[in-house]
């Protein structure tokens, strides 16, 4: 980018393509985990086996209705997980100190501080790119301001996410579970344990995809070029000061 820039070159990502997906893939990972869905199946198997059935083993289990979700970053991914959760009866807390008075009044919420939210929700989930404000957010000191019976969803960054810490948390019960769609260093090790851990379900990175998102970026990629030929800039600009440069290779069209 720091290139681009420097020659005039105008960077530009589509930032909303896969929001959509990536929201979908959110919610699946609340209902999985939050209800023990992959305890579930290896418990069925074991039943089916032994022909002894019993509930004891899941318990605790809980309705969604009446608790409280806590969504960390709410723009283009975390407002969507927003409305689709909403209908399921929760409460939703919000921490984003970058969201305007005026987006926040649309959502109907206000601003939550990270520590309180933490300590009062029963759910959290993920929702911010990796910055030196973010990287590692979610340590040790974290989990232990959240309930012993929540839960964390990651479908941001791996990052963002202390893996040492999180492997405690959830060994030693400071934590119930967790749904990961993302890992601090990918492809994780063969051996990590977050993969062998009955209280975690995990996918493999795959949150951005579906057919329809694939076909959605590049209907988008090719607007942004048609719009760049005609004089218009790309809708999500990464690098706005090239704008300014005497190198600008991109001529505006009123």
């Amino acid at each position: 980018m720091a290139a681009a820039t420097a020659h005039g070159i105008v960077f530009a990502n589509e930032a909303t393509a896969s929001s959509e997906d990536v929201a979908e893939h959110a919610v699946l990972l609340i209902l999985e985990t939050y209800k023990k869905k992959n305890f579930q199946n290896k418990l069925l198997k074991r039943w089916v086996e032994s022909r002894q059935w019993s509930s004891q083993e899941i318990a605790p289990l809980c309705r969604l209705s009446g608790k409280t979700l806590g969504i960390v970053g709410c723009g283009n991914i975390g407002s969507r997980v927003f409305k689709k959760m909403k209908g399921f009866g929760l409460e939703v807390l919000v921490c984003d100190p970058y969201l305007s008075l005026e987006r926040l009044d649309a959502l109907g919420v206000t601003n939550t501080r990270f520590e309180e939210l933490l300590k009062k929700s029963d759910i959290v989930t993920i929702h911010v790119p990796v910055t030196e404000e973010t990287r590692g957010m979610f340590n040790r000191e974290a989990f232990s301001r959240m309930k012993r019976s929540a839960v964390v969803i990651n479908t941001a960054r791996g990052p963002v996410v202390k893996t040492a810490d999180l492997i405690q948390a959830l060994k030693e019960g400071t934590l119930s579970g967790a749904g990961l769609d993302v890992f601090e260093k990918e492809p994780p090790e063969p051996d990590l344990e977050l993969l062998h851990m009955d209280n975690v379900v995990v996918s493999p990175h795959i949150a951005w995809y579906s057919e329809e998102g694939g076909w959605d970026i590049r209907h988008m990629i090719m607007d942004d070029v048609r719009g760049f030929l005609l004089g218009k800039p790309p809708r999500y600009v990464v690098n706005p000061e090239v704008f300014e440069s005497p190198k600008l290779r991109f001529k505006k069209v009123s």
